[in-house]
């Protein structure tokens, strides 16, 4: 009877512990501010770009500083781009949330990463209204 009771007020410190240890290594320390830009169409589809550069010069080496040991230099950086995604996907689904921007949700279009920043681009499930077209303008110059 005292084994469970000392167990039980642990869980939810342990699960936090883990939960936050995971969360801390996603790897967005190294990552700048993140940009979010609009477009809506002529035929009011809506879409959108969140981009964020890294803070480093050289994000490989970043990279490769990162992870487990014993891990190479490619497992590593499938580890990093899977954090930095999911840093990013949060990133956006929680702008998106605070904004409005999509309301029926969003479908991902695509994923660039290059040497001075990385890019999420998608399209709004929703078609633009007036409002939209008020509170988002066109900052997107070529799609």
């Amino acid at each position: 009877m005292i084994t469970t009771m000392l167990k039980l007020p642990l869980t939810p410190f342990l699960c936090a512990t883990i939960l936050l240890t995971g969360c801390g290594h996603y790897g967005h320390s190294d990552l700048g501010a993140v940009n979010f830009r609009t477009l809506i169409s002529t035929d009011n589809s809506k879409r959108f770009e969140l981009s964020v550069a890294p803070k480093s010069q050289d994000p490989m080496r970043q990279l490769k500083r990162r992870g487990n040991a014993y891990m190479d230099e490619d497992s590593r950086s499938v580890v990093q781009q899977r954090r930095t995604d999911a840093y990013l996907k949060y990133q956006l689904e929680d702008l998106l949330d605070k904004n409005g921007f999509c309301r029926g949700g969003y479908l991902m279009l695509g994923r660039f990463a290059g040497e001075s920043q990385i890019r999420l681009r998608g399209e709004c499930k929703d078609t633009a209204t007036p409002e939209d077209r008020q509170r988002f303008p066109n900052t997107i110059e070529k799609w």
